[in-house]
Parts: C-alpha cells; structure tokens; sequence
C-alpha cells in the first residue's frame, strides 16, 4: 500500500479514468478522488445522491450511478464539480451494477431483473428494455449482443440484448453458492 484515502461513507463501486477515482460511497453519494499523487490521494469533488449509491462507471464525460431504486446521470466534465443531469427511476427492485455499451446502460436491478436504459440523451434516460430472472440479478457483464448476468443462488443467465424490447433468456448455467459477479475476458467468464 502506498497511499490511503478514507471515504465518508460504504465504498461499494470504484471506475478509475485519467487522474480520477470516481467512488459510490453508499449514503455519501459520488466521490471523486484526484489520484495523480498515489502516496497522496484527494476528495476534490461530491454528488449527493438521492438514496444509497452502489457502482459506478464514467463514459464521455458522464459518470453513471446505480442509487437503490435509479440510475443516477451525472455530468463530471469539470470534476470538481459534478452535476446531476438526468435520472432513471426503476419501477421496484434494488439497482446494483451498471455497465454501458453504446447507447444503453445495462442496469441489475435485484431482486427483479436485468433493465436496459436508453442513454442516448443522458438528461432523458428511459428503459428499453427489461427481463426478470429466476433468483436475484447482481453483476453485469456485455459481449456481442449478450448480457451475462449473475442470478444469485440461480448461476448465470445469459440474455440476448440485440433487440432490448425483446430480451430474452437464451441460456444458463448453475454455479455452486451464489454467484455475485461477472468479467468477461477473450472467450470465458469469470
């Protein structure tokens, strides 16, 4: 360990780009950290969101929160200063991962399904697309026209997103325990 930097709140989702650590800190919202200095790294801005915040990826200039019940779009062009611009409430559920791929956000949303948000106009996101599974969606991840979604005590759920009106469940597998999360590298995933 080289350096340490002790958030406000429950780290749970980190995306680093460029000289920033963009953090879901739970009840403390979006953090960024400026960590240019590893030995020394920084708060140098925050976004309250509205509920509890739990992953986070930034995309052109976008940093995209899954925040319990929503997808959260904020501006961090200028990361000192991080703009909430647009907003996605699921229906019900618990939002936890996001990964964006084009145009879409693809949003677990525990204990329903996997929703697949329209992101093309960041301040008017709306869902494209929705497929409940068996158990309870947790992690997310997309190749090819596929999402590979972990379904708890259910394995892994692959669904076919091409058409996201239609996403449908095209195959499984089972894994011992309760899978929580997936990465895909070359032709397996983890």
């Amino acid at each position: 360990e080289i350096g340490f930097y002790n958030t406000e709140g429950y780290t749970e989702g980190v995306y680093v780009t460029g000289s920033y650590a963009y953090v879901a800190d739970g009840r403390s919202g979006l953090r960024v950290i400026d960590i240019s200095d590893g030995e020394n790294p920084d708060e140098v801005g925050f976004y309250d969101t509205p509920d509890s915040a739990h992953d986070v990826i930034v995309i052109n200039n976008y940093a995209f929160v899954t925040d319990n019940h929503s997808l959260q779009v904020i501006d961090v062009s200028d990361p000192e200063n991080p703009n909430g611009v647009g907003s996605y409430e699921a229906p019900d559920g618990n939002s936890k991962r996001v990964v964006v791929k084009d145009d879409f956000a693809y949003v677990t949303d525990g204990p329903g399904g996997l929703r697949i948000v329209d992101i093309s106009d960041p301040e008017n996101p709306e869902e494209a697309g929705y497929n409940d599974i068996v158990d309870q969606a947790r992690g997310v991840a997309i190749l090819d026209g596929f999402a590979f979604v972990t379904d708890g005590e259910a394995g892994v759920r692959v669904i076919e997103v091409s058409d996201p009106e239609n996403a449908n469940i095209i195959a499984f597998h089972n894994t011992p325990g309760s899978a929580s999360d997936v990465t895909i590298v070359g032709e397996y995933a983890y």
